[in-house]
């Protein structure tokens, strides 16, 4: 069985098939772009649930600077994934993540080297800088531009992998 496509009314139920796909594209654009013009915190979320690039976490013996290079990276990416691998909760809080508009300008600097840091289990500090940009400002606690960011670390075991367990100004 063919489908005589000369058919006026087989044409008229295919434009009108057509006419329906592009109301439905635009009315979803429409709610879409609405959302994020009515509520743009909430829309800073929407775009941090879906991670468009994923940042690897860095292997087992990366250095504490490697570690926060990779979260500051994995923020920009909106991979919340990992940021909360290298900032586990309650301290990291997930919710940031989805709020960052982007992380540019990374500059870092230790108070320990780096093969004094591996030497034992104890806290390090490692200091950033860079600018950042939210999508509110309220809830995420920084206002937009360059900030100065101290991250304390902490091995998971005697070997095992250095992750952020606080954060502060400074």
């Amino acid at each position: 069985m063919s489908i005589d496509t000369s058919n006026p009314r087989t044409r008229s139920a295919r434009l009108r098939r057509v006419h329906a796909l592009v109301l439905i594209l635009v009315l979803a654009a429409s709610v879409v772009a609405g959302i994020r013009v009515a509520f743009p915190a909430k829309w800073g979320c929407v775009v941090g649930a879906v991670s468009f690039t994923s940042v690897d976490v860095p292997p087992d013996n990366a250095t504490p600077e490697d570690v926060v290079r990779t979260y500051l990276r994995a923020l920009d990416a909106h991979d919340a994934d990992t940021a909360a691998e290298l900032y586990p909760p309650p301290n990291g809080v997930p919710s940031f993540a989805c709020n960052v508009r982007g992380v540019d300008g990374v500059n870092l600097t230790s108070g320990v080297p780096g093969a004094e840091a591996h030497a034992d289990d104890g806290t390090v500090r490692v200091g950033a800088q860079f600018t950042i940009e939210v999508f509110d400002e309220a809830a995420a606690g920084r206002a937009n531009g360059r900030v100065g960011e101290s991250y304390y670390l902490r091995r998971q075991g005697v070997d095992g992998p250095w992750r952020i367990v606080s954060s502060g100004q400074g």
